[in-house]
Order: C-alpha cells, then structure tokens, then sequence
C-alpha cells in the first residue's frame, strides 16, 4: 500500500524535502550503500507517488548498483520530486526559435513584414 506521505521511522510522516535532506545527509555523511533501508522505501513511495521513472527508482533501490549510478538517480528524483521538470529532448529543441533573433531585431513569430521600419 503507497502511503501519500512518505513514512519512516516508527510510521512518523516526512515531508518530501525533509526526506530528501534526510537521504542526502545520509549519503554525504557514508555514502549511499549506507543510507537505511526505511529511508530508501521512504523515497521509492514519494517517487511512485508522482509517476517517477521506475527504472531510476530501482536503480536507487538496488544495492548491487554502482555507487555513482544509485547517487545520480538519487539527484534525478530529487529534481522531480521538488519540482523540477523532465529535460527536454534535443527535438522538441530544434523547434524553438532560434536563440538569436533579438540580434537580428526580431521577435519569434513575428516576420520582417509586421515590424515598423526604424528611421
């Protein structure tokens, strides 16, 4: 059963940033191999909470990972469990406006023909 509120230690609720502060000081402190087992069940129910990538979660549950792999999965929930939006791909990207219009004089959408000319 996935509680909303991430439990750990003797069932007391834990607010998502306090579990991340609590797991990141853990691996500061040992390492990630040492983080307690409450507290890495603790992340996997805040990460499945929000539709997190399953396969980032099971890296950072499983101990049999590379160190480096289970900390950089740690710092990708982390993102997505504070907020931070999923990258964008490389091409949704090559359909943005080019990055120097304003160099040009030009505004994005906005073609030679709708601008004033300047004097």
């Amino acid at each position: 059963m996935d509680l909303p509120v991430p439990y750990v230690g003797g069932m007391e609720p834990t607010a998502t940033p306090q579990l991340l502060a609590r797991f990141a000081d853990h691996i500061a402190a040992d390492g990630i191999a040492l983080v307690p087992a409450e507290l890495v069940a603790a992340l996997v129910s805040a990460a499945r909470a929000i539709g997190a990538s399953e396969v980032l979660i099971g890296v950072v549950a499983d101990p049999t990972e590379p160190p480096v792999a289970r900390e950089r999965a740690f710092g990708k929930l982390a993102g997505r469990l504070i907020g931070t939006p999923p990258a964008v791909s490389t091409t949704a990207c090559s359909r943005l406006p080019r990055a120097d219009h304003h160099a040009r004089g030009q505004t994005p959408g906005v073609t030679r023909r709708d601008v004033p000319a300047v004097a």
